[in-house]
């Protein structure tokens, strides 16, 4: 499990199967994919990348929501 700290505030990341199949349905695609053109200087969106990133505090973190991640 990853760790970040956000204003002297521990947040878990933790991408869960759960969350893995909302974001895929979210995003039209497999959320592995998406990082596996990285290597070949395909850059995510910043919308994938926090939506990615909202996936992983949420199941951890309660009280966060896509406003609030």
């Amino acid at each position: 499990m990853k760790y970040i700290t956000v204003n002297n505030r521990d947040y878990q990341l933790r991408l869960t199967a759960k969350a893995c199949i909302e974001l895929e349905k979210q995003l039209g695609v497999n959320p592995l994919s998406i990082f596996s053109g990285v290597s070949e200087d395909n850059i995510p969106s910043m919308v994938t990348l926090l939506g990615i990133f909202a996936a992983c505090l949420k199941p951890m973190n309660h009280g966060v929501t896509d406003d609030r991640a």
